[in-house]
């Protein structure tokens, strides 16, 4: 179920994409603190088991529709279930909103070792005769 951008979606957009995981991270924190009946001052680890913390099924299953309506993607249920910490949520939300997250693409491949070596040599003697 993927559907129109949600104001949540479209604030995360506009934050450098550098900064949009940690954004995520902290509006599912503050589903799941709310869920708790946390204070502002406890703090909610993000690879704390959220059922060993007291939450039932239907408070999770409720946390998922928030989220959902909150994101306008699917949250997949099997995560909330299988691996019940933020930290796994958070993964799972970031690989369902690809427009928000791109792929990291990998560093270019950089010159075969052999290449590397005078150019290393170099600078360790540059450095060292300094």
């Amino acid at each position: 179920m993927t559907s129109a951008p949600t104001a949540f979606a479209a604030e995360l957009g506009r934050i450098p994409v550098s900064a949009r995981r940690a954004a995520l991270q902290e509006a599912v924190t503050a589903e799941f603190r709310t869920a708790l009946l946390m204070t502002p001052d406890e703090a909610l680890p993000a690879d704390a088991n959220y059922f060993e913390l007291g939450l039932t099924s239907l408070r999770v299953t409720e946390i998922k529709q928030n989220l959902e309506e909150k994101l306008g993607c699917e949250v997949d249920a099997a995560v909330l279930f299988a691996s019940p910490t933020v930290a796994d949520l958070t993964d799972n939300l970031v690989a369902a909103l690809p427009g928000l997250f791109p792929p990291v693409a990998a560093p270019p491949p950089g010159p075969p070792a052999a290449d590397r070596k005078p150019l290393v040599d170099s600078l360790l003697k540059d450095l060292f005769e300094a």
